[in-house]
């Protein structure tokens, strides 16, 4: 057994993250910085993502199921499936093969010849789909699109993105970002891809199904859970928390207007959204931060600003070096 292997699963889900991203598209140049940073950080970091990476060329090697094995979720899938199962020590390659004929790992179906819609660092862009249906991307976000006569798809793989769908009563308009699948038939909602591979689903107008992108046969999967006007949800792999509204709450795609706006949401999804928004970078120095609870809004072109507010209501330290934030833990003060 390898002796620098590490049975920590936030080591292990690190490590499937960075195969996917590095399998599927280049990354950008601090991307890079970053997935370079954790993987030299420790052996067992390596050693997980080189695991990783040798599943991801196993299935990619299969000659008669390479259109399958390109997608995405086929690949974060199987990984998932693979890497936490004893049989990846003793032949990735076997694993593979054998979970990808078993029919466990049938995704939702997605075309090779979609349309790819993307944005950059603080952009915000309309997008017109052949059916009339509009989607609004957030800054640095990326969509792909692929319509039949039968259904509409459209996979959220990065960002955020607001839908005004048209209504076709028999082809439904389905949203997949990482294990969620969100599906319609006309009306208007938000779709936030988050940390960690958290959803969150906010509708403003009509209704909304949201479920897992599980792939047990349909039998056994959980009820959509149903979302009227003003319900939120976020999700994280199979598990969905539906939100309770406030009057408080922030209106939905605030963005659209300029304004990042929460209600009880984790320090990193304010900062993964930010990330997105200024021309900088943002860092949090440990882990912990990220659990911490934050309400507030402010001007997506004043994030700096508010990032040096933070310390006021978190136990934060905010230290600034040119246009890198680092969020870090307070000091406490001795009496």
């Amino acid at each position: 057994m390898n002796a620098q292997r590490s049975d920590d699963p936030a080591i292990g889900a690190a490590a499937r993250h960075w195969a996917v991203r590095l399998s599927g598209e280049e990354l950008a140049p601090r991307e890079q910085a970053r997935f370079e940073a954790w993987r030299d950080a420790a052996p067992a970091n390596r050693a997980a993502f080189d695991e990783a990476m040798a599943v991801m060329k196993a299935v990619a090697g299969l000659s008669h199921l390479r259109g399958l094995a390109a997608l995405p979720e086929v690949r974060a899938s199987l990984a998932r499936r693979v890497l936490s199962a004893p049989a990846v020590r003793y032949g990735a390659m076997a694993a593979a093969v054998l979970l990808l004929l078993s029919g466990t790992l049938l995704p939702l179906p997605f075309g090779g010849n979609g349309a790819v819609y993307a944005t950059e660092v603080a952009q915000i862009r309309d997008v017109t789909l052949n059916d009339g249906s509009i989607v609004t991307l957030g800054a640095q976000s990326r969509i792909q699109v692929s319509f039949t006569d039968a259904e509409r798809l459209v996979r959220l793989d990065s960002g955020e993105a607001f839908f005004n769908v048209v209504s076709q009563p028999h082809r439904p308009f389905r949203v997949v970002a990482g294990d969620t699948v969100v599906q319609v038939v006309g009306t208007k909602f938000d779709v936030n891809r988050g940390p960690q591979e958290r959803v969150r689903v906010s509708v403003l107008e009509g209704t909304v199904h949201v479920q897992p992108a599980d792939p047990q046969p349909a039998a056994l999967k959980p009820a959509p859970v149903i979302l009227k006007p003003g319900d939120q949800v976020v999700t994280a792999g199979a598990q969905v928390r539906v939100k309770p509204s406030s009057s408080h709450a922030p209106a939905v795609a605030s963005w659209r207007q300029g304004y990042l706006s929460y209600e009880d949401a984790t320090l990193a999804e304010v900062v993964a959204d930010a990330r997105r928004y200024y021309k900088g970078d943002i860092i949090l120095a440990s882990r912990d931060l990220g659990s911490l609870k934050v309400t507030a809004s402010f001007r997506a072109d004043q994030i700096g600003r508010f990032m040096q507010t933070l310390p006021e209501i978190l136990p934060v330290q905010t230290r600034i070096n040119g246009s890198e934030i680092v969020l870090q833990r307070a000091e406490v003060k001795k009496g």
